[in-house]
Protein backbone atom coordinates (compact mmCIF):
# COMPACT_ATOMS: atom_id res chain seq x y z
CA UNK A 1 0.00 0.00 0.00
CA UNK A 2 1.56 3.42 -0.82
CA UNK A 3 1.48 6.26 1.46
CA UNK A 4 -0.73 9.02 0.29
CA UNK A 5 0.99 12.40 -0.93
CA UNK A 6 1.76 14.91 1.89
CA UNK A 7 -1.21 18.31 2.39
CA UNK A 8 0.17 21.12 -0.01
CA UNK A 9 0.48 24.66 1.23
CA UNK A 10 0.40 26.46 -2.24
CA UNK A 11 1.83 30.18 -1.80
CA UNK A 12 -0.23 31.42 -4.26
CA UNK A 13 -3.71 30.11 -5.83
CA UNK A 14 -3.11 31.05 -8.92
CA UNK A 15 -1.15 27.98 -9.30
CA UNK A 16 -3.98 26.14 -8.30
CA UNK A 17 -5.53 25.11 -11.52
CA UNK A 18 -2.35 23.30 -13.02
CA UNK A 19 -2.09 21.51 -9.51
CA UNK A 20 -5.42 20.58 -9.43
CA UNK A 21 -4.46 19.24 -13.49
CA UNK A 22 -2.05 17.59 -12.35
CA UNK A 23 -3.49 15.41 -9.66
CA UNK A 24 -6.24 14.68 -12.16
CA UNK A 25 -3.86 13.64 -14.52
CA UNK A 26 -2.55 11.15 -11.79
CA UNK A 27 -5.73 9.98 -10.27
CA UNK A 28 -5.28 11.86 -7.17
CA UNK A 29 -8.76 13.46 -5.55
CA UNK A 30 -8.45 16.87 -4.25
CA UNK A 31 -9.74 16.90 -0.69
CA UNK A 32 -9.03 12.79 -0.72
CA UNK A 33 -5.65 11.58 -1.48
CA UNK A 34 -4.40 14.96 -2.20
CA UNK A 35 -5.10 18.12 0.53
CA UNK A 36 -4.91 21.30 -0.45
CA UNK A 37 -4.37 24.88 1.17
CA UNK A 38 -3.54 28.08 -0.63
CA UNK A 39 -1.92 30.74 1.36
CA UNK A 40 -3.35 33.59 -0.70
CA UNK A 41 -6.44 33.80 -2.58
CA UNK A 42 -6.23 36.81 -4.79
CA UNK A 43 -8.00 35.40 -7.55
CA UNK A 44 -10.58 33.74 -5.28
CA UNK A 45 -9.58 30.80 -6.16
CA UNK A 46 -12.41 29.40 -3.53
CA UNK A 47 -15.04 29.82 -6.22
CA UNK A 48 -13.23 29.11 -9.00
CA UNK A 49 -11.97 25.63 -8.01
CA UNK A 50 -13.80 22.56 -7.70
CA UNK A 51 -13.45 20.80 -5.08
CA UNK A 52 -13.41 24.38 -3.68
CA UNK A 53 -9.90 25.31 -2.65
CA UNK A 54 -9.14 26.26 1.19
CA UNK A 55 -7.22 29.13 1.54
CA UNK A 56 -6.42 32.60 3.40
CA UNK A 57 -7.55 35.82 2.23
CA UNK A 58 -4.73 38.41 2.83
CA UNK A 59 -6.26 41.74 3.87
CA UNK A 60 -4.86 43.66 1.21
CA UNK A 61 -7.58 46.50 1.01
CA UNK A 62 -7.31 46.62 4.80
CA UNK A 63 -3.26 46.81 4.42
CA UNK A 64 -3.68 49.44 1.78
CA UNK A 65 -6.38 51.22 4.49
CA UNK A 66 -3.91 51.27 7.27
CA UNK A 67 -0.83 52.11 5.15
CA UNK A 68 -2.70 55.55 4.24
CA UNK A 69 -3.46 56.18 7.62
CA UNK A 70 0.08 55.68 9.12
CA UNK A 71 1.20 58.31 6.21
CA UNK A 72 -1.28 61.02 7.03
CA UNK A 73 -0.43 60.58 10.58
CA UNK A 74 3.05 60.96 10.18
CA UNK A 75 2.72 64.09 7.55
CA UNK A 76 0.22 65.83 10.44
CA UNK A 77 3.01 65.05 12.68
CA UNK A 78 1.24 62.48 14.87
CA UNK A 79 3.88 60.30 15.01
CA UNK A 80 7.62 59.58 13.74
CA UNK A 81 8.68 57.21 10.89
CA UNK A 82 10.71 55.55 13.63
CA UNK A 83 7.53 54.80 16.05
CA UNK A 84 6.23 52.42 14.10
CA UNK A 85 5.64 49.31 15.10
CA UNK A 86 3.76 46.30 13.54
CA UNK A 87 0.28 46.47 12.70
CA UNK A 88 -2.16 43.43 12.90
CA UNK A 89 -4.72 42.37 10.14
CA UNK A 90 -7.15 39.86 10.69
CA UNK A 91 -7.06 37.61 7.59
CA UNK A 92 -10.01 34.79 6.66
CA UNK A 93 -9.99 31.67 6.50
CA UNK A 94 -11.95 30.14 3.90
CA UNK A 95 -12.59 26.45 4.56
CA UNK A 96 -13.29 24.71 1.49
CA UNK A 97 -13.39 20.86 0.27
CA UNK A 98 -9.60 20.33 -0.52
CA UNK A 99 -8.18 20.17 2.42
Amino acid sequence: ISKPPPPLLVNWSSGVPDLYRAAHKLGLRIGEELRVMAADNTIQGHRLSLPALSCVEIPYVGMGEEAVRCVLKQIEGGAAPEAAGKIWLPAVLRAGESA
